[in-house]
C-alpha cells in the first residue's frame, strides 16, 4: 500500500532507516526516455488497434452476410408460395421477383414454340 500511495521512486523500505537504505541501495534518480517511450507506445498500441479494428469489421461483415442470406431465403420461400397458389400476400419486391420468373418461363416457352413452328412450316419470304 505504501508503494501505491507514495510511488516507487520514494520507497524507503519497511525496516530500513535512511542510513541503512543508502548503504544497501545506490542513489536512484528516475530519468525519462521519450524516444524509447514513443517507440514502445507505437509498437504496442498500433498493432493492438489494428487487431481490434479487424475483429470489429469481421463481425460486421459476417452479420451483414448472414442477414443477406436470410433475406434471400425468405424471398425465395415467398415466391414459391405465390407460385403454388397459396394465399400469402406478397409485397412489391416479391411480386416483381415472381413476375420476372414467370416472364422468363414464358420467354423460354415462346422460344421453344417458335423453333417448333419454324421446323414444320417456314415463313413465306416477302
Amino acid at each position: 500500500m505504501y508503494l501505491q500511495i507514495y510511488s516507487s521512486d520514494v520507497y524507503e523500505g519497511y525496516n530500513f532507516s535512511e542510513a541503512n537504505l543508502a548503504l544497501h541501495y545506490p542513489e536512484f534518480k528516475p530519468q525519462a526516455h521519450p524516444i524509447l517511450a514513443t517507440i514502445y507506445f507505437v509498437s504496442f498500441v498500433l498493432p493492438g488497434t489494428m487487431v481490434m479494428l479487424n475483429l470489429v469489421i469481421g463481425v460486421l461483415v459476417n452479420g451483414m452476410d448472414d442477414a443477406r442470406i436470410e433475406a434471400e431465403i425468405e424471398l425465395i420461400k415467398k415466391a414459391e408460395q405465390a407460385l403454388e397458389g397459396t394465399s400469402a400476400t406478397l409485397d412489391l419486391p416479391n411480386q416483381v421477383a415472381t413476375l420476372t420468373n414467370q416472364i422468363r418461363e414464358l420467354n423460354a416457352a415462346l422460344a421453344r414454340l417458335s423453333m417448333t413452328v419454324s421446323k414444320e412450316a417456314p415463313l413465306p419470304k416477302k
